[in-house]
């Protein structure tokens, strides 16, 4: 991806005429559905992804694991790319396949690493849906 937006927001945010990627959390499933814009291979699109935590981990201290470790915060915007510098300095870098997804934000010490099980991932026609 070459640049783009990850946004973690609640329900009533998701459909916005701006361009953006978002998610929201499901208490009872301990799903995260995510969207995500920008452009893959050439072509601007949108996805749902659906995950569920697996691990987070804080600078160097070990990992926390389970569905209800990341704490990924519902109505963050993520800018993605080279102009995503976080308050540490670091960039939020994301790494995203068929069956796993992750979010890196900082470096070092004050470097926190968020990793999902993919449930589902569905590219949207329009965007807002």
């Amino acid at each position: 991806m070459d640049k783009g937006w990850l946004q973690a927001m609640n329900m009533s945010t998701l459909c916005t005429s701006h361009a953006h990627s978002g998610a929201f959390y499901d208490g009872r499933t301990h799903q995260y559905t995510i969207h995500r814009n920008g452009t893959f291979d050439g072509k601007y699109l949108v996805k749902k992804i659906v995950v569920v935590c697996q691990s987070y981990q804080s600078g160097n201290r070990a990992p926390v694991k389970g569905e209800t470790a990341c704490d990924l915060g519902v109505g963050s915007f993520y800018p993605v790319g080279e102009a995503s510098l976080t308050r540490e300095g670091g960039p939020v870098v994301v790494l995203e396949q068929d069956d796993y997804f992750a979010i890196t934000e900082g470096r070092g010490e004050n470097e926190v690493r968020r990793t999902f099980n993919v449930v589902s991932i569905e590219v949207l026609s329009d965007g807002c849906r």
